[in-house]
């Protein structure tokens, strides 16, 4: 699925989600002056999460961030689990970081975000930049995260596995008396005793 490509150029969004997997897409939590999309993975006995993609343009001004920081606040009233993953253009390597990059740092960490990915994600001739993010605000459902140099564009291939948390279903407790080996004599013996 592709969101919101009228009226722009540069880059798009969007999921490659397997047949097997139930989700819907969370309109109600986007911005439709951003390149945002949120959907909500809802399987059986898993808590339901929600996953958002953002893409910023390297151009975009500072109200795209505050944009941003409304979704945000959207996405916290669900009071789900919540990954955000996608190219931000924020270059979180540098030792000196931009005031941008440092806003978003306060955004995500107010919303209790953590970013995990810790390695350039894009690398030229001329450049290593880590602009492709991953935050959650549940980091230890989180098993392996990384950095693949697979191109498939002009960005490195960034990856993340997450644990599921099944909910167990309570289960009635049924209890019998088993009498396959029953001994009726046995059975007299402690009937009879004081």
């Amino acid at each position: 699925m592709d969101l919101q490509t009228q009226n722009r150029s540069g880059g798009g969004i969007g999921f490659y989600i397997k047949d097997s997997i139930n989700y819907r897409i969370r309109s109600d939590l986007n911005d439709p002056d951003i390149k945002i999309l949120t959907i909500e993975i809802v399987k059986k006995n898993v808590k339901p999460f929600l996953i958002t993609t953002w893409y910023r343009p390297p151009s975009d001004s500072i109200d795209s961030l505050y944009k941003f920081e409304n979704c945000l606040q959207l996405i916290d009233r669900t009071d789900k689990e919540s990954i955000i993953l996608g190219d931000m253009n924020y270059d979180f390597l540098p030792t000196e970081i931009s005031s941008q990059a440092l806003e978003l740092k306060f955004i995500t960490r107010l919303y209790q975000y953590v970013q995990l990915t810790n390695e350039p994600t894009r690398v030229t001739e001329n450049s290593r930049t880590l602009i492709d993010h991953f935050y959650t605000t549940n980091p230890n459902d989180i098993t392996l995260c990384g950095v693949s140099t697979v191109c498939i564009s002009d960005h490195y291939l960034t990856y993340e596995i997450r644990k599921s948390k099944f909910v167990k279903e309570r289960g009635k407790i049924i209890e019998y008396r088993d009498y396959k080996n029953f001994g009726e004599q046995v059975f007299f013996l402690f009937q009879l005793r004081p």
